[in-house]
């Protein structure tokens, strides 16, 4: 999820009515969702662009957040050692 709405990608944005509970249990209202393309390094430091789908965009959220879990279940490897995402 994000707060950057020039990281979606255009035409692909459906409108949400939905929120986010933070740990405070306030509210924080998810507008919509859409996919959005992100960069990584891979190993031989080759720029890979990857698309994550269903990004929550959130107007009030702080920062940036991705699910780990999610992106496990996809193409993305956790190196626990090093704190290091590879595609």
């Amino acid at each position: 999820m994000t707060n950057n709405r020039s990281l979606f990608i255009d035409g692909e944005f459906t409108t949400l009515n939905d929120y986010m509970i933070t740990t405070t249990s306030s509210h924080i209202p998810a507008v919509s969702v859409s996919n959005t393309r992100i960069d990584f390094v891979d190993a031989s430091g080759k720029l890979t662009e990857i698309i994550l789908k269903n990004y929550l965009f959130v107007p009030d959220l702080f920062t940036n957040l991705m699910s780990l879990k999610k992106l496990l279940k996809n193409i993305i490897y956790f190196n626990t050692k090093k704190a290091a995402l590879t595609y």
